[in-house]
């Protein structure tokens, strides 16, 4: 009765090895084990590594609409739509890649588009917030003020005399 030798292909399913047993000695079967240990491993790496390029191509291409539209309120659903991802896949792929989750992401785009816009222009804080696309004016001075501890108009003050 001979001995046994050990394949290891990659499932084209998933990475999960298909063994194949065949007669040889036991010491090859050592390290046929441990070779398709180590193609498990590398095929994995390739996978995941493949995987995270594609997160953050697709993420980057989110960010680049966001970049752009700041001033709709599109919705994470909007977003995980155009991705082609579930709602919660999308959410935590984007928390993955920026470390942000959409809305968070969101908000602090507007906020720095917001003292921007204070900075640089002498328009009412009435209209950032609504080109920025807040339902009220009582919203944007709260979401602002929990970004910056200090009002629109305090940011605008005390910034211009810098």
């Amino acid at each position: 009765m001979g001995s046994r030798r050990l394949r290891c292909w990659i499932s084209p399913l998933g990475l999960r090895p298909l063994f194949a047993i065949q007669h040889h000695s036991a010491t090859n079967r050592y390290f046929s084990v441990n070779y398709c240990r180590l193609l498990l491993q590398f095929a994995k790496s390739i996978y995941q590594t493949k995987n995270t390029n594609h997160n953050f191509q697709l993420i980057a291409n989110i960010l680049e609409l966001m970049h752009n539209e700041t001033q709709n309120n599109y919705s994470v659903e909007h977003y995980a739509k155009l991705a082609n991802l579930s709602v919660s896949r999308f959410a935590h792929i984007f928390k993955e890649v920026t470390g942000f989750s959409p809305i968070q992401y969101q908000n602090n785009l507007k906020i720095q588009e917001a003292k921007s816009l204070l900075l640089k222009t002498d328009v009412s804080v009435e209209f950032i917030a609504d080109i920025l696309g807040y339902s009220s004016i009582a919203h944007f001075s709260k979401q602002f003020k929990a970004h910056t501890n200090l009002s629109p108009l305090n940011y605008r003050k005390h910034h211009l005399k810098q």
